[in-house]
């Protein structure tokens, strides 16, 4: 299991793959939620590790579901994707279980998507 230097790594290049830094507003508002629910200052190098987890957790969904929509040709503001976030009070406000909803729907559009069509019958020519 990785330690939280580990996992802080971790951290920094899935945000440098999203074009993120550690100041970037998700990362920020984070840390402040657990800095306010502990009542002390967190940054990514002293956070407690259960939420570095639950953070490269959300990065990771996140990633994968910005890749799934670039092979879409589809945005954030995209019906499939406004639809089903509007669920989660919009996506700057889901939860994890949110974002793995979200994932699982565009998987599976992609998933339908490479699906070869089925062969069409021939009808039969053989008449009595």
């Amino acid at each position: 299991m990785k330690d939280a230097k580990d996992l802080a790594r971790t951290i920094d290049g899935h945000l440098y793959l999203l074009g993120w830094s550690r100041g970037c507003p998700r990362v920020t508002a984070f840390l402040q939620a657990v800095s306010y629910k502990h009542g002390q200052s967190y940054t990514l190098d002293n956070a407690p590790l259960c939420y570095l987890i639950r953070l490269e957790e959300f990065l990771k969904i996140y990633s994968q579901c910005e890749q799934l929509l670039k092979k879409f040709n589809l945005t954030w503001d995209s019906p499939i994707v406004t639809d089903l976030t509007a669920e989660y009070g919009g996506y700057k406000k889901m939860p994890i279980l949110g974002w793995r909803h979200l994932y699982e729907a565009l998987e599976h559009k992609y998933f339908l998507m490479e699906m070869p069509a089925p062969a069409a019958k021939k009808a039969s020519a053989v008449k009595k």
